[in-house]
C-alpha cells in the first residue's frame, strides 16, 4: 500500500521493510497525523507535514483496518484484523490500549462513526 500527496505524488510514507495495511487521518492540536496499522502488529503515528514516524506502537494483533474517532476532543484508533479476531481501541495522545473487544472472525473493514453523541464500531469480515 502506497500514500501518496495528492499534489506531488509523491510517496510519502515509504520506510523499508513495513508493510502497512491501512491508514487513517486525525487532527490533534491542529496538526494533521496519519495513523498506519500493518500485519507486523505495529500502529504507526505519522506527522502529517513532515512525513515522518512520530510514534510506533505494539499491538497483540495483526492489524488489517483501522477506525479513528474523536469523543471530548480526545483521539482514538480502533484497530482490528485476526487472529486472535479482536479489536484493540487506543489512545492516540497517551499511546495506551484503553479495551480489547473480541471479534467472532478476522476483521477486514472496521470504521468508527457517531450519532447522537454515541461513538459504534462497525466490522465485519464479509
Amino acid at each position: 500500500m502506497l500514500c501518496y500527496d495528492a499534489a506531488t505524488a509523491i510517496d510519502v510514507i515509504h520506510p523499508q521493510k513495513y508493510m502497512r495495511w491501512s491508514l487513517k487521518t486525525f487532527l490533534q492540536d491542529g496538526k494533521k497525523y496519519i495513523v498506519s496499522g500493518s500485519t507486523d502488529k505495529t500502529l504507526k503515528i505519522w506527522d502529517g507535514a513532515k512525513h515522518r514516524c512520530e510514534t510506533t506502537l505494539t499491538s497483540s494483533t495483526r492489524i488489517l483496518s483501522l477506525g479513528t474517532y474523536t469523543v471530548n476532543g480526545h483521539n482514538y484508533v480502533a484497530c482490528g484484523g485476526g487472529p486472535p479476531n479482536e479489536i484493540e481501541i487506543w489512545n492516540i495522545e497517551t499511546h495506551l490500549t484503553q479495551r480489547h473487544v473480541r471479534h467472532t472472525s478476522g476483521l477486514y473493514a472496521l470504521h468508527a462513526f457517531e450519532i447522537n453523541g454515541k461513538i459504534y464500531l462497525d466490522s465485519g469480515s464479509d
